[in-house]
């Protein structure tokens, strides 16, 4: 029971992520993602390899090599970036990330505790702001508001 509520997050975290526009732009990063998950909840897992992207997922024929043709690696490698970056901006507070580990292109499933403080968070509050620098580099007077 408990596998069939976690499959179920996985795949809401799939939706979320399709849904939410980062891949707009980069429809083989969707057909990767897409495909590498699907397969992965199917519990094929160990099927996943850079031949059966290439020709299942980017729709090479059947003669592809990926020695010769990079594809795979070149978009896993954006992938993992558009992933990194999703995760640190509109994707910070959600409780399952997916990963690509390097050198592998099985999806990891990281369930989290808690959701992760969104960067804004990470500013400590009596800092200044970006304002007050650029303010203080002109040569503006400001007051910062006390300290709570």
């Amino acid at each position: 029971m408990l596998a069939t509520a976690e499959l179920r997050e996985e795949r809401a975290e799939l939706r979320a992520l399709i849904s939410s526009g980062i891949f707009h732009r980069a429809p083989h990063l969707l057909s990767f993602l897409t495909y590498v998950c699907e397969r992965s909840f199917q519990g094929q897992g160990d099927q996943i390899k850079e031949y059966t992207i290439g020709v299942e997922a980017f729709g090479r024929l059947p003669s592809f090599d990926p020695k010769k043709d990079s594809i795979v690696r070149v978009e896993a490698h954006r992938l993992r970036r558009r992933l990194e970056e999703y995760y640190l901006a509109d994707g910070a507070a959600h409780r399952i990330r997916i990963e690509i580990p390097n050198g592998q292109y099985t999806p990891r499933f990281i369930v989290q505790d808690y959701p992760a403080r969104p960067v804004s968070a990470l500013v400590p509050r009596d800092s200044p702001s970006e304002v007050d620098l650029a303010a203080a580099s002109r040569g503006d007077s400001f007051e910062r508001p006390p300290a709570r």
